[in-house]
């Protein structure tokens, strides 16, 4: 006997709330078959840069996803839970008056770090690190924290919680449905506290030794008792955060009549992972705006430098942060971010085909170096060092500024297309690197996810420069797919015990990871003309990775640098 139950993804993400109906059809108790037609999603973006640190404007346009979503297909009414996927971290107030104001929201993408990444606080910062196995950088909730107090004037008289995105969306959820709810209530979980710089990543204690030695001295007037009581505490990602006596108003709120429990939720990245990952011996790099490649490991393993160079947490699996497995992250800041740049240098963001133009020179410009004559100037390369706006590891300089190097009249957008193209991918191995040489792993496989895979070129020249078996997935909604995998297994919170959820949720993960829509396609290259000439490229590669890589100071000094046009 078998039966279908419906669980609705949504994703909080930077640009747009996003939704998805996924079904799961289960032999003997537990999930056998994920039904996932690429029509069961909605999209609704913000209005507006404010509505994206707002979470009563998230609630509002879940309300017209799910509307949406009821639309698409009739299955949504019979949806027994939803999981949630958020913006990953961040940091939101509640207010004394029980409000959350998007003016005193610090969210990943912020740089402003009020002068804590400083060398003078690296010893501090790096036991700070010891404690969290997490690099304090200005996006994560301890130095966001000290962003909203110095740079923008927060009082923290005025502050009755700090919560990272998915306990702010719980807390206005309830809110919105009319619940009375004590901030005190709400909680958090493993993947959001684990890198939010406030938390043990072993014992998930807020405010440990090394964090609270690192906040005496950027924010004094905060004391570690006082900012313990003002933190959410942490537990599994699906954890229903609905109380049954009240499930009512929220069914009432959302229109979902058979709706049961909503996940407390987690990350996006954590959430990709679960989604897309095939096996140990593949590491998943999920590119949109960055590339986030993932490593799974057992455990974190203590760093044997000043200060810590990568991310860790666990995936959305974990019942404890004793449950294996965890992530190992080493993001850049800019990467899809990159090729936008170059882009906007020649199309308006209006073109719909200026991507697939784009490519199509940058390729162009790729075939006339591979056949100039060895030696000559058009078969050297054009370097793009691509730290634009920043830099994540291995460098962790969020003032970094990027260059082209060799740049000259002849040249035209195409060569700088393939310049970027090839920088990002210079960086991205060498956090692989940085991954490999910590963990004394070697997967042999390499998975691309997210809006960027459709460009070819871009797959082909990251399989070249990494030096992986390279596969891509045209599915671009991971985290969105992860959160309804989270609601499927929040449907089961009050029923079943941590560790059977867990497991269900781990079955699940393995078959969406083998579903058609989801399933890797090889990377080659993207046209004969390239492939007969991959050898010769390959060659060329790793000459300049030999330069770039290995050599003391693989680009010039960065010291306020702008890029040349």
């Amino acid at each position: 006997m078998s039966n279908i139950k419906y669980a609705i993804g949504i994703d909080i993400s930077t640009q747009a709330i996003s939704g998805m109906l996924l079904g799961i059809r289960e032999t003997a108790g537990m999930p056998s078959e994920p039904i996932i037609p690429e029509a069961w999603t909605s999209s609704i973006p913000y209005p507006d840069e404010k509505a994206r640190k707002s979470p009563a404007k998230w609630i509002e346009l879940i309300i017209e996803c799910t509307a949406q979503l009821r639309k698409i297909a009739a299955e949504t009414e019979l949806a027994e839970a939803i999981g949630v996927s958020t913006i990953f971290p961040g940091i939101f107030p509640i207010l004394n008056d029980g409000s959350i104001d998007p003016n005193y929201v610090s969210l990943y993408d912020n740089t402003d770090d009020a002068g804590t990444c400083v060398p003078e606080l690296d010893d501090a910062l790096g036991l700070a690190e010891q404690d969290t196995l997490n690099r304090m950088w200005p996006g994560n909730m301890a130095i966001g924290l000290v962003h909203l107090v110095r740079s923008c004037g927060l009082q923290i008289d005025n502050v009755v919680m700090f919560l990272p995105p998915n306990s702010a969306f719980a807390y206005a959820l309830l809110n919105a449905g009319g619940i009375d709810v004590r901030p005190s209530e709400i909680v958090s979980d493993f993947t959001e506290t684990v890198i939010s710089g406030l938390y043990h990543s072993g014992t998930i204690e807020p405010v440990s030794r090394g964090i609270e030695n690192l906040l005496q001295k950027v924010l004094p007037e905060l004391s570690a008792d006082r900012l313990k009581r003002l933190l959410p505490n942490a537990v599994p990602s699906w954890r229903n955060t609905i109380p049954s006596s009240t499930i009512a108003s929220v069914r009432t709120l959302l229109g979902l009549p058979n709706l049961k429990a909503i996940s407390i939720g987690a990350g996006d990245s954590p959430l990709g992972a679960l989604a897309l990952f095939p096996d140990a011996d593949t590491i998943v790099d999920v590119r949109g705006s960055t590339d986030s490649p993932m490593l799974m490991i057992k455990a974190p393993r203590p760093r044997i430098t000043q200060r810590e160079t990568v991310l860790h947490y666990p995936l959305p699996t974990a019942k404890s942060l004793a449950d294996a497995p965890w992530c190992a992250v080493a993001p850049t800041l800019r990467s899809g971010k990159v090729w936008d740049w170059v882009r906007r240098l020649r199309f308006d963001d209006s073109d719909t085909n200026a991507d697939r133009q784009l490519e199509r020179l940058a390729i162009e410009a790729l075939e006339r170096r591979l056949t100039a004559c060895p030696g000559s100037f058009e078969h050297s390369p054009l370097i793009f060092d691509t730290a634009l706006g920043g830099e994540r590891a291995p460098d962790w300089n969020s003032h970094a500024t990027g260059k082209l190097i060799g740049l000259v009249e002849t040249h035209g957008i195409g060569d700088i297309a393939l310049a970027a193209l090839e920088g990002v991918s210079v960086r991205l191995r060498r956090c692989l690197d940085l991954m490999e040489r910590r963990y004394n792993a070697a997967p042999s496989k390499l998975l691309l996810a997210g809006d960027p895979t459709r460009n070819a070129l871009w797959n082909w020249i990251t399989q070249i420069y990494t030096g992986k078996k390279t596969f891509a997935t045209m599915f671009s909604d991971a985290s969105l797919l992860g959160a309804a995998m989270l609601g499927y297994a929040a449907s089961y919170c009050d029923t079943e015990c941590d560790d059977r959820i867990s497991r269900r949720l781990r079955k699940l993960s393995k078959l969406v990871s083998n579903h058609e829509l989801v399933r890797p396609i090889p990377v080659n290259p993207p046209n004969e003309r390239l492939a007969s000439m991959e050898r010769n490229y390959a060659v060329q590669v790793k000459a300049m990775l030999a330069q770039l890589l290995f050599s003391p100071k693989p680009f010039p000094a960065k010291k306020k640098s702008p890029i040349r046009r």
